[in-house]
């Protein structure tokens, strides 16, 4: 995963017991050009959480990168 230099948004549910904070910091980590969000009160299911902060995450994250990306 270190090879792929495109943007990248780790999108992590904060409270989630089967998959812990650290693994998302770890992927993150990986991607040399990511970004790691982390949703309050939210566990695995992060669209079913809080899908407005999931939807919110990913169109801030396409609005940005996409004025950087050719």
């Amino acid at each position: 995963m270190r090879g792929f230099d495109r943007p990248a948004l780790v999108l992590w549910a904060a409270e989630d017991r089967i998959m812990p904070r650290d693994h998302g910091r770890r992927l993150a980590e990986y991607l040399p050009n990511a970004r790691l969000i982390e949703v309050p009160d939210s566990y695995t299911l992060i669209p079913d959480d809080q899908p407005a902060a999931c939807v919110e995450a990913i169109r801030q994250f396409v609005r940005e990168t996409s004025k950087t990306d050719p």
